[in-house]
């Protein structure tokens, strides 16, 4: 068995490794919480609990897909986003046999927006402007998230200059230069999973206020003008709404991109401070 580690490996995460991969077995109270493309487990040690994730792939996309991937991508995309302010739980031990593989991270104790959504409504103006920073930061340093639900975005402390944390390195890529087709197919992706989400979660949707921060916190990191990224968002979600969305849900959408373009239209896009 061969290991990788951010820092000196804990026994027990190395032990609990050794026996998932080597004898298929876990703790007797070890939790699962899914087990489609891979299996995760969260477990508590001395207080402090951890989510083990087994990679035992048997369709031929995700063996493919564990072969050609070093085991040391998630610690390398874990450094990368930490070098620029991103939080995400620290792969705390990367294990292979084989084929096989096993990651375990911390528990991290931050809502995700599906969380948030459920309990408290949709995202407001700060947590909006985050979120495009968070997404800003990512494209300006050649990352994108392929898979941005809602449940793997992070809030961190509320303020809209600090970045929203990321779930799911495995759904996450370095790229280098993103162009701006690129950008807006991503962009488009995040607004679409987290449009669905809202809808479902709590019945409403950011207001205009709340579409623009987003892109005032995009801009502000790019540096470049998002008015037609924000455009072309709001195009493609329109042309996916029109055969896509249950009948109540298309209708509220459709009435909120009719109501964010009115208002970008209206007012622009500014690198507006206000939002902290």
């Amino acid at each position: 068995m061969h290991f990788w580690s951010t820092a000196t490996p804990n026994q027990m995460h190395i032990e609990i490794a050794r026996r998932l991969l080597l004898e298929g077995t876990v703790p007797q109270d070890a939790e699962l919480i899914t087990d489609r493309k891979s299996t995760v487990y969260r477990i508590e040690i001395e207080r402090s609990a951890y989510y083990v994730k087994h990679y035992c792939a048997t369709d031929t996309k995700e063996r493919i897909k564990r072969m050609l991937r070093s085991p040391r991508r998630n610690i390398d995309l874990w450094e990368r986003l930490k070098a620029i302010g991103i939080l995400s739980p620290e792969p705390l031990l990367v294990a292979k046999q084989g084929k096989r593989f096993v990651l375990i991270t911390p528990e991290v104790r931050l809502p995700s927006i599906r969380q948030h959504s459920a309990k408290q409504g949709t995202l407001g103006v700060v947590a909006m402007h985050a979120l495009g920073r968070t997404w800003g930061i990512l494209h300006t340093n050649g990352l994108m998230h392929v898979d941005p639900s809602p449940s793997n975005i992070l809030l961190t402390n509320g303020q809209s200059e600090q970045p929203m944390g990321l779930l799911d390195l495995d759904s996450l890529y370095y790229v280098g230069l993103i162009p701006n087709w690129l950008a807006r197919q991503r962009l488009s992706q995040l607004f679409s999973r987290f449009s669905a989400d809202s809808l479902k979660q709590c019945g409403a949707l950011p207001p205009p206020t709340g579409f623009q921060a987003f892109w005032q916190g995009y801009q502000t990191v790019t540096k470049q003008p998002a008015f037609q990224h924000a455009i072309a968002v709001i195009n493609r979600l329109e042309k996916s709404t029109a055969y896509k969305r249950a009948r109540s849900h298309r209708e509220q959408l459709l009435a909120a991109t009719a109501e964010w373009r009115r208002h970008i239209c209206s007012h622009g896009i500014s690198n507006s401070s206000s939002h902290n």
